[in-house]
């Protein structure tokens, strides 16, 4: 058998196995994110999953969620205005009622200028459930690449 032909088969199982690691890693994402509640409009858990990028000889598996919010939900945010459209249905979604001073109901879109004016005070604290369930998971995933076996 020659060296390309080999490495090929290398790279085929080593895709392999990246793939069932993105397949139980991603699940294992979802669960930690919903025990920690990310889950207001469903949108971040509906998107969880994962990809197997090839860079010349270099293989990457990305974990996640497809939503441009991702990063202030890993990272949070630091103090600084959110924009109140974006917090609107966020409001909605999660079923928010305040009332002001006068008893009166509050509109979501008063509760979302609320919302982001607290966010321009404190930030938004980080949870990076990725990493979080990376380094529960640390020596699994070794050992599951560890085990790579080649049919020759």
């Amino acid at each position: 058998m020659n060296g390309e032909l080999f490495a090929r088969m290398i790279e085929t199982q080593l895709i392999n196995r990246f793939d069932k690691l993105g397949v139980f890693l991603s699940g294992q994402v979802y669960d930690e994110a919903t025990n920690q509640g990310i889950a207001a409009s469903g949108k971040f858990l509906e998107n969880v999953g994962y990809s197997v990028e090839r860079q010349g000889t270099l293989l990457t598996l990305h974990l996640g969620s497809n939503v441009e919010y991702e990063k202030y939900i890993f990272g949070g945010k630091v103090p600084s205005w959110t924009p109140t459209d974006a917090l609107i249905p966020w409001v909605k979604q999660k079923g928010l009622q305040w009332v002001d001073q006068n008893g009166k109901e509050m509109s979501a879109k008063q509760m979302a200028f609320l919302i982001a004016r607290k966010h321009s005070r404190v930030g938004i604290k980080g949870r990076n459930v990725v990493q979080q369930v990376m380094k529960k998971r640390e020596s699994w995933i070794i050992s599951q690449l560890e085990n790579l076996e080649v049919d020759v």
